[in-house]
């Protein structure tokens, strides 16, 4: 962080940089600046998070904004989406495979990818942005073009030393519920193919090459292998929900958002 003096009139103006390393290795700053006047309040181009963004006024929807979910948190970048009463970040996006998604605890832990594509936000910062208890939209398009939806009233983790547990209910929509239904994701701690935290007795992770809140095995796996054209005779690896398509149909589309009550 660089702080430098301008001088303006009788006001002298401070302009504070900070800069940002984001999980796709590129650098990211936001600018405030600073008055010595009290009358004069600081202007600062960061927000909480969507929903914030949304309240101030931004509906530029689709784009990249620098959040900081937690004042003694780090800055994170992330998609915001924005509907006519809501903005919702962003913290799962996957459009066309570009990106592996079957990688180890660490990398799942802080996160991979990048906003202009696929990405995955980090286990650490969507336990920052639900430390205060969100809503959570899951927009799945098959290969086909039809859209279906999962929303849950409330969604939260837990920190690292519960491994990221989930907490989560409330479902509504029209994909059918595969994250507290069926195998019942709900409770349960992150599994990686390298930090195997499922109840199976072998590692869910590794076996249907994804990374997920397995319990023993799963009802989703949307962080699993995306294949082309969605059908696969490789049972229940693809990015799976299981309620609308099956165990054999990998999704084409899917964002994973994040929004407190407006």
């Amino acid at each position: 962080m660089s702080v430098v003096e301008v001088t303006l009139a009788a006001v002298v103006v401070y302009i504070q940089l900070s800069c940002v390393l984001a999980f796709d290795g590129e650098m990211y700053c936001i600018q405030r600046e600073i008055m010595s006047s009290a009358l004069l309040k600081e202007t600062e181009f960061e927000t909480k998070d969507c929903q914030h963004a949304f309240e101030k006024g931004e509906r530029k929807s689709g784009a990249t904004y620098i959040l900081r979910p937690d004042p003694n948190w780090k800055l994170v970048r992330a998609v915001c989406q924005f509907d006519h009463e809501s903005g919702w970040t962003v913290i799962q996006r996957r459009l066309d495979g570009s990106v592996d998604f079957y990688r180890g605890w660490d990398e799942y832990v802080e996160g991979f990818g990048a906003t202009k594509g696929e990405y995955w936000m980090g286990l650490e910062a969507i336990h920052y942005f639900t430390k205060t208890n969100q809503r959570l939209s899951i927009y799945l398009e098959s290969h086909d073009g039809e859209v279906r939806t999962a929303k849950y009233s409330s969604f939260y983790i837990e920190d690292s030393s519960t491994d990221y547990l989930n907490h989560a209910s409330g479902y509504s929509g029209d994909a059918g519920d595969s994250l507290t239904g069926g195998h019942n994701h709900n409770n349960m701690k992150f599994t990686t193919f390298d930090k195997d935290n499922d109840l199976s007795d072998s590692n869910c992770a590794e076996k249907y090459h994804g990374a997920w809140w397995y319990r023993s095995c799963h009802s989703s796996n949307l962080n699993g292998i995306w294949y082309e054209g969605g059908t696969t005779s490789s049972r229940a690896t693809g990015a799976v929900w299981y309620s609308w398509k099956g165990h054999n149909y990998s999704m084409k589309t899917i964002y994973m958002r994040l929004s407190h009550q407006p």
